[in-house]
């Protein structure tokens, strides 16, 4: 789990100067779409995470 946090963080890191490179500061509102997109599937995937974690402690 700490993994995908860590992950996270650094995709969000270089998706950012990525977007920022090909939209350039007037694109800022394109960016903020695919950002909150982004951070959306991350957060669902450590949802999904935390539930497998939790299933599996139950059923042990």
């Amino acid at each position: 789990m700490t993994a995908l946090f860590v992950i996270r963080g650094i995709f969000q890191s270089y998706f950012k100067s990525w977007l920022l490179q090909a939209y350039g500061v007037d694109g800022y509102g394109q960016m903020l779409i695919y950002l909150k997109l982004s951070g959306w599937i991350f957060g669902g995937l450590i949802v999904a995470g935390f539930f497998i974690r939790v299933i599996r402690l139950i059923y042990m």
